[in-house]
């Protein structure tokens, strides 16, 4: 399993910088032809879907580290667990600055006015530099000897893993435009009702077995 999370980890560094490269040559490829096709400001969201749903791979594999990061938190195994926690969050981190957070503060007004710079501008700024600062991170970081494989990770871990990786991603949309913030508000209240639910759950099998 420890070789199966380290190649994931690899994969999705990789593909985070394999996305941000193809993000620089599609901007690249929008700027130098902006005045000489037409219609080239229309083709920038064209371009830029394969970029955006290569971030969204990344964000989503990284989830895979969320569970056991919760195992490890809850064994007392604070590296590992920090270890992981880095891996799921690294990407979100690279995509949310990419997406604005930082790109948005980074020469913004003058150069991204216009769909001419737009991609670019967020790729190169951006997207690029992050990734390749995450990819670097990890390699320097990951170290499979402090990780141990769980025998057996319960449902109840998985699903409020899932539930709160949910609520994570979720405010991502609110850069997308898409889910609306009332549908991400009103998620983020059944997400946190439900792993209230499974606490309780949890504390009272703790009891009734005392």
């Amino acid at each position: 399993m420890l070789i199966w999370e380290t190649r994931l980890t690899r994969f999705v560094a990789l593909l985070l910088v394999a996305a941000a490269l193809y993000g620089v040559f599609a901007g690249a490829h929008v700027t130098m032809y902006y005045n000489l096709v037409p219609n080239m400001g229309a083709r920038t969201d064209t371009l830029g879907a394969p970029l955006g749903l290569a971030f969204l791979a990344a964000v989503m594999l990284s989830l895979a580290h969320l569970p056991l990061a919760a195992w490890d938190a809850r064994g007392g195994r604070r590296r590992a667990a920090a270890l992981r926690l880095f891996a799921f969050m690294g990407p979100l981190v690279v995509v949310l600055g990419a997406e604005g957070l930082v790109a948005h503060f980074l020469w913004w007004g003058g150069i991204s006015d216009t769909d001419r710079y737009h991609l670019l501008h967020h790729s190169l700024t951006t997207a690029l530099p992050l990734s390749v600062a995450y990819a670097l991170v990890m390699r320097r970081a990951w170290q499979p000897a402090i990780l141990t494989a769980p025998a057996h990770v319960s449902v109840r871990a998985v699903l409020a893993s899932v539930i709160g990786g949910v609520m994570v991603l979720l405010p991502v949309g609110i850069l997308f435009g898409f889910p609306s913030l009332p549908v991400i508000a009103a998620s983020e209240v059944i997400g946190a009702l439900v792993l209230a639910g499974l606490w309780l759950t949890r504390r009272r099998a703790a009891r009734a077995s005392a």
